[in-house]
């Protein structure tokens, strides 16, 4: 193997950091993907995102350049992409799981305020309550003694 053939790999390789950076920047919390469909990236929407297709040969003039490959060298270049469309994949489900979870400690944490917040108002409303009859029983008093 000499060098001219492995540029185009390391061009390649810079292509798959390139869509790692961009499957990331993707992946945000505002995205308008539904948990479920991160969780369930399918092999048909990686291929696509990778340019590389499901048999890991890629289109035009990349199929072409692939396929004039000797097959040892072909069959390296199809692992390391399915290597990376692995690793991609594992990275994906990561970050769907992981904002599952902040998701669900967010609602447990507004769970908890609101139910603090609900008890500080039924405190305040029985604090009330008890001023309330105090000041009713103060005016019976105060009307019994002037009697």
């Amino acid at each position: 193997s000499d060098s001219s053939e492995d540029e185009p790999i390391d061009s390649k390789n810079k292509n798959e950091d390139e869509l790692d950076d961009l499957f990331q920047e993707g992946d945000d919390d505002t995205s308008s993907n539904s948990e479920d469909d991160r969780d369930n990236f399918s092999e048909s929407e990686l291929s696509e995102s990778d340019g590389f297709g499901e048999d890991f040969l890629g289109k035009g003039e990349e199929r072409q350049r692939m396929l004039a490959l000797p097959d040892a060298e072909r069959e390296e270049i199809i692992y390391e992409r399915s290597e990376a469309r692995k690793r991609r994949q594992e990275r994906k489900e990561a970050r769907a799981r992981r904002l599952k979870q902040q998701r669900k400690q967010r609602s447990t944490r507004k769970s908890k305020r609101n139910r603090n917040k609900n008890q500080k108002l039924q405190r305040e409303r029985e604090e009330w309550a008890l001023t309330q009859i105090k000041k009713k029983q103060k005016k019976r008093k105060d009307d019994d003694s002037e009697d």
